[in-house]
């Protein structure tokens, strides 16, 4: 007989996840439920340190935690990196993109630097880590892909200097809805 109970359907005990922006902020947060569900996390970051905490925490409760430095805006670090994660852990059932970032600037002084470099992170460097995690997903014929978006994603907002901000993580939205159709 089959378990369909709520526990059993959402069950993540022994999963491998890979959490990009891992290490602070909703991204901590998310490799610490991970960790306490009893999956084996690898946590990406550019900046790793600090996360001694979480790694005791991991250790004490009998599950795996990984750190890995990596600039996502970097394509080759990112194929690196997948393909470490891949090695290291065995295989990767989730991925958790939660890196993202804003620069606020109202609309009309928002500069071409500016605008790409909130969407090259917020919106091409999420799409790149999800591509080469897709790959091994698809190999191993499973995987979850999770991508943190905003409200401010679906809803204008009357704070200033949000446009690039709002218009990439509808794009993620978007993107997200896409490769759920694969």
């Amino acid at each position: 007989m089959n378990d369909y109970t709520i526990s059993a359907l959402f069950d993540i005990k022994g999963k491998k996840a890979l959490v990009i922006g891992g290490t602070r902020g909703i991204g901590k947060e998310m490799s610490i439920c991970l960790l306490e569900n009893g999956c084996d996390v690898m946590a990406v970051s550019r900046k790793t340190d600090g996360n001694e905490e979480t790694a005791a925490y991991a250790e004490e409760l009998g599950v795996k935690f990984y750190l890995y430095s990596c600039d996502i805006l970097n394509t080759e670090d990112v194929v690196k990196m997948v393909q470490y994660a891949e090695e290291t852990m065995g295989r990767i059932d989730i991925l958790i993109n939660s890196a993202g970032r804003n620069i606020i600037k109202m609309t009309e002084d928002m500069d071409d630097a500016s605008w790409d470099a909130v969407l090259d992170l917020n919106l091409k460097a999420n799409f790149v880590v999800i591509r080469e995690v897709l790959k091994i997903m698809k190999k191993q014929k499973y995987g979850k892909i999770v991508n943190l978006s905003s409200m401010k994603s679906v809803f204008g907002v009357s704070d200033m200097g949000y446009s690039a901000y709002c218009a990439s993580k509808g794009a993620i939205n978007m993107l997200t809805k896409q490769i759920a159709c694969i």
